[in-house]
């Protein structure tokens, strides 16, 4: 289960990171695309082949992500040595099958044949997954990892999705030199994305109009002819957000691109989501002729999104879980380990005598007394810091950067003020304490384990005090009791 979470996770920083590589006139999106991949899915090395559409031969391009700049360079360019045909290793499989390829037996391909086993610097399993536009094949990209990486679903469905976003990426790359041809091109006609040209516009005038894809008239319900001199305010509704539709506006009469993400409606009054991208088409004297828009409905993408981002928060307090935990103490961990004078505290807080709510008014009554100290709690934290649902009774305050113990004192004694204060709950009036035990960073951990380990023990030795208590620890022993 765990590791279905981290899966889970990993998913969702990879998909909202790989947002930022979609945008119309982006350039490095694959550069971007591999570095993100490496960094969320456990592969350690990336890199890009394009199709040669002279030769049919897969050529290794510029675009590469390593651990560290130049650990596998001798690697990267024994793989890109020479092109690779359809069939040719696991590049060339994953142009001749269209599909995603994976192997645990690098060395014994052979482009590799006698390279020394050096070079492979501990590589032991590689995936090849190919990029389609329209249908077919025009890129693939190669990663490497340093474990055992055996196939599975979820990892599958990952590599899935990044190959559509980089499809994307190459579509949007190309669009500025191609779409004044799409009025009249046949591929166009059968986009999967909608593809719009429109006027300039000018004088205060909107661009209007000039033609539609059919892809379009999927999407939106339309035909070319009816939205044919029409502005783009033919798909606004009630929800709508008119900020973004002016600000978009003002940036096209400037001629620069634009963006935006807005609810629209079909012609029939249904909602959607559309994300929507636009260039200026510039003669080679950079005069702008027309806009070109790519729009797409992500209305079922960002369904997906938000259910995986509900997963790493607690239902009942909608605060982060233990797994969003686990991964800021190590970013921060990072963190000191990079700057010295970084420092990190950790408390551990349990609600004194909440079993007892429980046992009396139930466990209703509970949740909502866990609901209204949760909400005290993120009032008394600092910005920047984390607070998360460790389970039942017990939370934990992930404080960064602090200057030093009178730092962790002073947001200890505002979360003691705020729940010293009376709740609430089912008209009845609960007067509430809690315990806190602190770790501190400058005990020199290597997991968040040991830090939380060291804040819980903490946390029981102020209950074992007399509650309502703040202990900090030291290490495995505990001490500081106020």
């Amino acid at each position: 289960m765990d590791d279905d979470r981290r899966r889970h996770a990993a998913l969702v920083r990879l998909l909202l990171d790989l947002r930022s590589a979609e945008p119309l006139d982006r350039r490095d999106g694959t550069e971007l695309i591999l570095g993100a991949v490496c960094r969320y899915t456990g592969w350690a090395v990336g890199h890009e082949y394009r199709l040669d559409r002279r030769s049919g031969l897969l050529c290794r391009t510029t675009a590469a992500h390593e651990p560290e700049p130049g650990s596998h360079r001798r690697l990267l360019d024994a793989a890109g040595a020479s092109g690779l045909g359809p069939g040719e290793d696991l590049p060339g499989a994953a142009l001749a099958s269209g599909t995603t390829e994976w192997t645990g037996d690098v060395a014994h391909q052979a482009r590799f044949r006698g390279v020394s086993p050096g070079v492979f610097g501990g590589v032991c399993a590689a995936v090849a997954l190919p990029v389609l536009v329209n249908g077919a094949v025009e890129a693939v990209l190669e990663f490497f990892s340093l474990q055992l990486q055996p196939p599975d679903d979820d990892a599958l469905a990952v590599l899935s999705h990044v190959g559509a976003i980089c499809s994307r990426v190459l579509e949007n790359e190309r669009l500025g030199a191609e779409v004044e041809f799409s009025m009249h091109a046949s591929a166009s006609a059968h986009g999967r994305d909608a593809i719009v040209v429109s006027t300039v516009g000018g004088a205060g005038r909107g661009p209007t109009i000039l033609y539609a894809n059919a892809a379009f008239s999927r999407m939106t319900g339309y035909s070319e002819a009816e939205v044919l001199g029409r502005s783009f305010t033919i798909l606004a509704g009630a929800r709508t957000n008119r900020s973004t539709l002016q600000l978009v506006h003002h940036r096209l009469l400037r001629w620069e691109p634009a963006s935006a993400e807005l609810i629209a409606y079909r012609k029939d009054g249904e909602e959607f989501l559309l994300e929507w991208h636009a260039s200026p088409i510039t003669e080679t004297d950079g005069k702008v002729l027309h806009f070109a828009s790519i729009q797409r409905d992500i209305t079922h993408e960002r369904s997906v999104e938000l259910a995986l981002e509900r997963a790493d928060r607690d239902a009942l307090t909608g605060l982060p879980t233990r797994d969003v935990l686990d991964r800021s103490i190590r970013l921060a961990m990072a963190r000191c380990r990079e700057r010295p004078e970084y420092r990190l505290a950790l408390l551990f807080l349990d609600l004194d005598g909440f079993k007892a709510v429980n046992d009396e008014l139930g466990h209703l009554a509970g949740d909502q007394l866990l609901a209204s100290a949760s909400r005290r709690l993120e009032g008394a934290i600092r910005p920047g810091d984390v607070l998360a649902r460790f389970g039942g009774d017990e939370f934990v305050i992930l404080l960064q950067d602090v200057m030093g113990t009178a730092d962790v004192v002073m947001v200890s004694e505002r979360v003691r003020e705020r729940m010293r204060s009376p709740f609430g709950v089912q008209g009845k009036t609960l007067n509430m304490t809690v315990s806190i035990g602190i770790a501190l960073s400058d005990t020199g951990y290597s997991e968040p384990e040991e830090m939380i380990r060291d804040a819980d023990a903490a946390m029981y030795e102020a209950k074992r005090e007399g509650r309502g208590r703040l202990v900090f620890s030291q290490g495995r022993a505990t001490g500081a009791l106020v």
